[in-house]
């Protein structure tokens, strides 16, 4: 779970890459409403320890990878949600892309 949420708040696409190579996750579902919130560790709060591993790998809002993935990678939305395809994340990265 923590790995999970390392990549769904931190900075980094590979981070979310490796869910899939670490775990066999096929898709990422990103909130963009609750991931993209100045302070998303107050939604965990009663569901410790989760809300401290967020406070500490979350950037801004502006340098959260989960809100910046490829839309070439996004396989459905709507609304705030969207579900992306986790290898094509890894594809991007190794092409360059991410």
């Amino acid at each position: 779970m923590t790995d999970m949420l390392r990549a769904l708040y931190g900075p980094s696409r590979a981070a979310i890459a490796d869910l899939g190579t670490r775990y066999g996750a096929t898709d990422l579902v990103v909130d963009r409403k609750l991931v993209g919130a100045e302070r998303p560790e107050l939604g965990y709060t009663s569901m410790a320890p989760f809300a401290g591993v967020i406070a500490r790998v979350a950037p801004p809002p502006a340098d959260r990878a989960a809100l910046h993935l490829p839309s070439s990678c996004q396989v459905w939305s709507q609304g705030q949600i969207a579900v992306y395809d986790i290898s094509c994340v890894g594809d991007s990265l190794s092409s360059g892309s991410g």
